[in-house]
């Protein structure tokens, strides 16, 4: 494998498409300012209240999503695409190359 030091991705929802950049080397992501975050999380997600802190933090209300005002680095794709969906979802699927390769497809 031919060690990359940060890879830009997408992870897209129906009306949005937030930017991020994996870093492969510790399997960080770095959602950038300006992502889109659902405003509802699901009813079993189980880490809604550091979601919210997050959102409080970092974030603006608009009318449809919450605005991430500034780059936010996570530990992992999973983590990121969680608080961005505000349920849950596997990252490493999630998140997709700009030319649409899934990160997991990447290792």
């Amino acid at each position: 494998m031919i060690k990359m030091k940060q890879i830009n991705v997408i992870l897209g929802g129906k009306n949005y498409k937030n930017k991020g950049i994996f870093f492969p080397e510790n399997n960080s992501l770095k959602l950038l300012k300006g992502a889109c975050i659902r405003k509802t999380g699901g009813s079993t997600y189980k880490f809604e209240n550091i979601r919210q802190e997050r959102i409080s933090k970092y974030c603006h209300e608009e009318t449809d999503f919450f605005i991430l005002d500034k780059d936010v680095v996570f530990d992992t794709p999973t983590a990121a695409a969680k608080f961005c969906a505000g349920n849950e979802v596997n990252g490493p699927s999630a998140w997709r190359t700009t030319d649409g390769i899934k990160i997991k497809d990447l290792k």
